[in-house]
């Protein structure tokens, strides 16, 4: 998404100033009677750019009704899920973090993107790296295709303890595929525990995760969390027009 939008302000950037100066004559008509073909490649590219926004915004309110209808379900799930959480373990729901994760991008650069999380408590949010297969334990629940769960706390604890150069000496599943300065913005998590997410035809899509200061290794807990995992498999990837629906509606 990002990728796209920096594309279109590339190929507007140049083209608009070219129209504007022609319409303004500047520095002069004879300058822009000799450069037509460019003033006509220009005029094009903002056509283009703008039949593209405008399909841009008639595809999100074609597919409003099922954004919704998306966004009703996760919330649901996520709502069902840290309910579950708080009452098999006692903790305060206020502390209870949920989300949900979805793979993108190619198959040699693959990306977890947040789809949703609830989290209703007031304090600090947890500080989270770019999610890759691999990276943190969403990543490496999503890179091994099962659950991991992790006393974080006593991770970093035990981290910081060694040292920057030791802990950078250890092979990169050992620290979680993070950098230190990733490892350190991660602080103020305590336990986390992270499901894959397969489809209905059984493809891996994606990862659920739960984070909370209480011990989420429990059979318990954990079969709240591969229920959230399997119940977002039959849910679906997110339909087109996600990401924007999710800026609109959070801003």
């Amino acid at each position: 998404m990002l990728g796209a939008r920096l594309i279109r302000v590339l190929v507007i950037a140049p083209a608009v100033p070219v129209v504007t100066l022609a319409q303004l004559n500047l520095p002069s008509a004879q300058f822009w009677h000799g450069l037509r073909p460019v003033l006509y490649v220009a005029v094009g590219l903002c056509l283009l750019a703008t039949v593209h926004e405008l399909g841009s915004f008639v595809s999100y309110f074609g597919h409003l009704g099922a954004l919704r209808s998306y966004d009703q379900d996760v919330r649901a799930l996520l709502s069902a899920t840290l309910s579950r959480v708080e009452a098999g373990t006692g903790i305060d729901w206020r502390s209870v973090g949920v989300s949900a994760y979805c793979l993108r991008g190619v198959p040699w650069r693959r990306r977890l993107i947040m789809i949703d999380e609830l989290r209703l408590g007031s304090g600090p949010m947890p500080g989270q790296p770019p999610l890759r297969p691999g990276k943190g334990v969403v990543g490496v629940a999503c890179k091994r295709s099962e659950g991991v769960c992790s006393n974080w706390e006593d991770y970093v604890k035990v981290s910081i303890a060694m040292g920057r150069q030791r802990w950078e000496r250890q092979d990169k599943e050992a620290r979680f595929g993070l950098t230190w300065g990733e490892l350190l913005r991660t602080e103020s998590l305590t336990w986390v525990s992270a499901f894959p997410v397969y489809s209905r035809t059984a493809k891996l899509v994606g990862v659920v995760a739960v984070d909370a200061p209480t011990d989420l290794s429990g059979a318990d807990v954990s079969r709240v969390i591969r229920d959230l995992a399997a119940s977002m498999g039959d849910v679906g990837s997110p339909p087109r027009s996600w990401w924007s629906y999710v800026g609109r509606r959070n801003g």
